[in-house]
Formats: structure tokens, C-alpha cells, sequence
């Protein structure tokens, strides 16, 4: 979590899965190929911990000069911004790799973490909403633009987990080619002609 922003709402906790975060960046660590797939899901607001958003940025840093990413190089990344102190040292990034076991799925582990931080968006867009609805002098208009503008960001964040589609859902959809082989599934305009209407499952 941004040090900017609460911890709580209505005195519960934000959502969060920093267990899944350090799970996430053990991978990326001990991996070469991880830190890639990581990036392709997540950016470092998704985190809930402020070291965690510092510690994704600076391997993104290393990644991106083409150098082999572990914690050393990590460490030494956060100690030339002097960082590596407010993230708790070396110590820290060692303990994300001991006895990191192999993840089945990195990509599910991200959507989670991704799935957390829509949901952290969501609350805390709506909470302010709500105080602004209790607040004097706000016209409903304007509250139902900015209802509007904040359904538009929660929506435009989670086109950003959808996005990432298997090769079979991608030939199952509208345009694909299981719509062409099925045509009955979703029959066209009928043609008088019988069997090229049999053939294309009408007109579409």
C-alpha cells in the first residue's frame, strides 16, 4: 500500500494478498524467465505494500538493461536509490527465496494480486464517492458523472486481467473458426437455397 493512502476502510482492511506478492517476487528472483510474465500482469501500484511497490520497480530497472535479475542485483539497484533500507535490507529480498517452491501457475498467482488491486480500487474510489454524496453543496449530476468516471477506471483495470486469454478461447469466440465449423450455433439470415444455407449456416 502507497504510504499516501489509508489502510483501512469502515475499519476493515484494504484487499490484499501480500503473501502472494512475496510468492510472486521469489519467482522472479530465483526465475529468468519470470520477471517477464510477472510484468505482462502487473505494474507497481498492484502491490499492497509500499516496499513491494520499491522492490518491483527496481528489478524492472535491472530487467530492462538486460542483466540477470536476482537479489543481489536487486539490492544493489535499491541501495544506488537509497531504498534498499526502507524495504528492510538485504535480508528481506534473501527471505522471498528461501525455500520458494515452483509455482504451478505464475500467472494465476498475478491475477490474484491483480484481482486484489481492483478490488483496493474499487473501495477506495467508493468511499470517496460516498463522502462526497454526505458532503454539502455537491449537485447529484455531478455525482453521477463521477459514479460514471469511476465505473469507467474499475473497468478499463479489469479489461487488464480479462485480456489475457487461452489459445482455445480466443478460436471459440465471435470470428473465430468454431463459429465458422458450427454454424448452427448461431444460425445466419436463411437463404433459399438449401444447401448453401445447410453449408454457411445462412447469411451473415
Amino acid at each position: 500500500m502507497n504510504s499516501d493512502r489509508q489502510d483501512t476502510v469502515f475499519d476493515r482492511p484494504l484487499p490484499g494478498r501480500p503473501d502472494v506478492e512475496r510468492m510472486i517476487f521469489g519467482a522472479a528472483l530465483t526465475d529468468p524467465c519470470a520477471f517477464q510474465q510477472i510484468a505482462d500482469v502487473l505494474w507497481a501500484g498492484d502491490f499492497s505494500l509500499e516496499k513491494h511497490h520499491r522492490i518491483f520497480l527496481r528489478p524492472t530497472e535491472v530487467h530492462g538493461r538486460g542483466e540477470e535479475l536476482n537479489y543481489v542485483s536487486g539490492a544493489t539497484e535499491l541501495e544506488k536509490r537509497g531504498q534498499l533500507a526502507s524495504i528492510d535490507g538485504l535480508s528481506y529480498l534473501v527471505s522471498l527465496t528461501d525455500g520458494m517452491p515452483q509455482l504451478a501457475s505464475l500467472a494465476g498467482f498475478c491475477n490474484l494480486v491483480r484481482g486484489a488491486a481492483i478490488k483496493r480500487q474499487a473501495t477506495l474510489a467508493m468511499t470517496g464517492l460516498i463522502d462526497r454524496c454526505f458532503a454539502a453543496g455537491e449537485g447529484a449530476e455531478d455525482l453521477l458523472g463521477e459514479a460514471e468516471r469511476v465505473s469507467d477506471i474499475l473497468n478499463s483495470s479489469l479489461r487488464r486481467v480479462l485480456d489475457a486469454r487461452t489459445f482455445e478461447q480466443v478460436i471459440a469466440d465471435e470470428g473465430g473458426i468454431n463459429p465458422f465449423m458450427a454454424p448452427e450455433a448461431k444460425p445466419g439470415i436463411h437463404l433459399p437455397f438449401a444447401d448453401i444455407h445447410a453449408t454457411l449456416g445462412g447469411l451473415r
